[in-house]
């Protein structure tokens, strides 16, 4: 529970980060048009990944999650290459 409240307190304070560290207009409304982005794709995949007939363990959806969560840090680096 310690792990699932810290991962959801950075990306609370990553899009405050993000429109404070993205200066002119247009910079800052593709980053955060990014961020909103790319949340909403995660909740429409997380449809696929947590089947009901994977039931009590949800082997898929903790792998998605696991591999989501190794690869995000490469992402955001990715992100502040191209914005800055």
């Amino acid at each position: 529970m310690v792990v699932i409240f810290i991962l959801s307190l950075s990306t609370r304070t990553q899009s405050f980060r993000l429109g404070n560290n993205l200066s002119g207009q247009y910079k800052r409304g593709t980053g955060m048009a990014m961020l909103v982005g790319f949340g909403n794709f995660s909740g429409v995949m997380a449809i696929s990944f947590y089947r009901s007939q994977d039931s009590p363990r949800f082997i898929l959806g903790r792998e998605a999650c696991l591999s989501m969560s190794v690869l995000e840090p490469h992402g955001r680096f990715l992100r502040q290459m191209l914005l800055n």
